[in-house]
């Protein structure tokens, strides 16, 4: 079986999505964690930031897919804000 680029990104921004969706309603059920609403923030921006990639193809697009890799970049900086945010409320 044989997967292209395209299909890749397109499985990764689903789970991505399905992610932020599960996260969303686990911040609004249960405020007790302070680090789920970043968590959100940051699966939120890697779900937009996989879905830009793959307009590097279309040249009227080629704006938004410079903006893939610093949207991705900085979900993985929310996600680490929101662990350590959870970790120090956790430990007190």
């Amino acid at each position: 079986m044989k997967f292209d680029i395209l299909t890749l990104a397109f499985i990764q921004s689903l789970t991505f999505l399905i992610q932020v969706v599960i996260l969303f309603i686990q911040y609004r059920v249960n405020r007790a964690y302070h680090g789920i609403g970043w968590w959100v923030i940051g699966s939120t921006l890697m779900a937009i930031g996989v879905i830009f990639m793959p307009m590097v193809t279309v040249k009227s697009l080629m704006l938004l897919a410079r903006l893939a890799n610093p949207l991705v970049v900085s979900g993985q900086i929310f996600l680490y804000i929101g662990i350590n945010v959870s970790r120090r409320l956790s430990k007190t």
